[in-house]
C-alpha cells in the first residue's frame, strides 16, 4: 500500500448522515454540512446525494459547494469585493452585524439573512437588542446561535424567549442551532421540539465530524525505529503538520492500530523536526515498514505550510483493512 494515505468509505459516511437525520426528530430538521470539518469533493458528491445543506466561509468553498446543494454562508470578516461574484449563489446568509446583513442584501437581494446571536464570551454576533433593530431596519427571515450546546443552559434559555419574541414580532421562519451537537441526541430533540411549538418552520443543524470522522483512516508506514530513554519509539512517513493537527492544537488522543504482531509498545513520532509531532502509543513493537492506523481521521484535516509538507492523498475504498477493524 502507498502511504501515506487517509482511507475515505463513503458507506460510512452516508451511515452517518442517515443516522443522524433520523434520529432527529425523524428528519425534521435540515442538515448543513460544515465544510470547515472536511471539504473534500469525494465528501461532498457523498452529502450532495441526501439533500444536504452546505455551511461555507469562503469564495473557494461556495464555488465547490454550489454544485451539491443549497449554500450557507458565515464569516465575521468579509467585504464587498470578495462576495462580488459569488453572493448569487448564497441560499442562507448568517449575518455578523448590521453592516454584513445591508452588504448582502445588496449584492443578493433574493438572499434569506440570518441574524447571529451573541453568546456569552463570544466575539461573534449580535445581542438581543441589536438584532431587533436589524430585524426593523431591513426585515431578518431568522437567528441562528453557535455553539448553543457547549456553553451554559443559561445561554439556551436566554436563546429561547429571543427567539419566541423575533417570531411574535417580526415573523422568523429559520432557527439555525449551529454545530457541536450534543452526544446525547435528547436533549437537541426537545430543544427542537420547543422551538417547534413557536411555528417556526425550519430548523437547521450544522454538523460536521459526526458525519464524516470515523469515515477516514490515515494510513501511514514506519520509516525508522530506535531504542532510546527506555523507549522504543518509531518515526513514520507523515506529519501532524499534514495530516491531524488537532492533536497539537487541542491535545487530541487518537486510537492507533498496526498491522505488526511483536508483542511491546511504541512511541509513534511524524517525519519532522518538531518535538511536539507526536502521534501517541501503538501496543505493539514496531520495525520499518510496518503499517499504522490513525483512527477517526476524517475530522478538521488543516494543511499547513510550516514546512512544505506535500498534501496527503485520498483513496475511495469499500472497506477498511481486517488488521484496523
Amino acid at each position: 500500500m502507498q502511504t501515506p494515505v487517509f482511507l475515505l468509505n463513503p458507506r460510512i459516511a452516508a451511515e452517518n448522515f442517515n443516522k443522524l437525520k433520523k434520529n432527529i426528530t425523524n428528519g425534521k430538521v435540515s442538515i448543513a454540512y460544515s465544510m470547515k470539518v472536511n471539504p473534500r469533493r469525494e465528501i461532498m458528491k457523498i452529502l450532495g446525494k441526501h439533500n444536504v445543506y452546505f455551511l461555507t466561509s469562503s469564495e473557494k468553498e461556495i464555488n465547490i459547494a454550489k454544485r451539491y446543494g443549497k449554500i450557507l454562508f458565515y464569516n465575521p470578516v468579509i467585504s464587498e469585493a470578495m462576495l462580488q461574484d459569488t453572493a448569487k449563489h448564497i441560499n442562507y446568509f448568517i449575518a455578523d452585524s448590521h453592516e454584513q446583513a445591508h452588504l448582502i442584501k445588496k449584492l443578493n437581494p433574493n438572499v434569506r439573512v440570518l441574524a447571529r446571536y451573541s453568546l456569552p464570551n463570544q466575539q461573534f454576533g449580535m445581542n438581543g437588542k441589536q438584532i431587533e433593530m436589524l430585524a426593523k431596519e431591513i426585515g431578518i427571515d431568522g437567528i441562528h446561535a453557535h455553539p448553543l450546546f457547549t456553553k451554559s443552559t443559561l445561554a439556551r434559555e436566554r436563546f429561547l424567549p429571543l427567539v419566541k419574541k423575533l417570531k411574535r414580532k417580526y415573523n422568523i421562519s429559520v432557527v439555525d442551532l449551529g454545530g457541536t451537537l450534543p452526544r446525547k441526541i435528547a436533549r437537541l430533540r426537545s430543544l427542537v421540539r420547543k422551538i417547534k411549538t413557536m411555528g417556526i418552520e425550519e430548523i437547521i443543524v450544522e454538523p460536521g465530524t459526526a458525519i464524516v470522522e470515523n469515515a477516514i483512516v490515515l494510513i501511514m508506514k514506519v520509516i525508522k525505529t530506535k531504542q532510546v530513554h527506555n523507549k522504543h519509539i518509531a518515526f513514520v512517513n507523515a506529519s501532524l503538520y499534514n495530516t491531524i493537527p488537532d492533536r497539537l492544537i487541542i491535545n487530541r488522543e487518537y486510537e492507533l492500530r498496526t498491522d505488526a504482531k511483536v508483542p511491546g509498545e511504541t512511541h509513534v513520532y511524524g517525519n519532522s523536526i518538531d518535538a511536539l509531532d507526536y502521534f501517541g502509543i501503538v501496543n505493539r513493537k514496531l520495525s520499518p515498514n510496518d503499517l499504522v492506523a490513525v483512527l477517526d481521521a476524517g475530522a478538521y484535516q488543516f494543511h499547513t505550510e510550516l514546512f512544505r509538507m506535500p498534501k496527503v492523498r485520498y483513496k475511495i475504498v469499500k472497506s477498511f483493512p481486517e488488521w484496523i477493524k
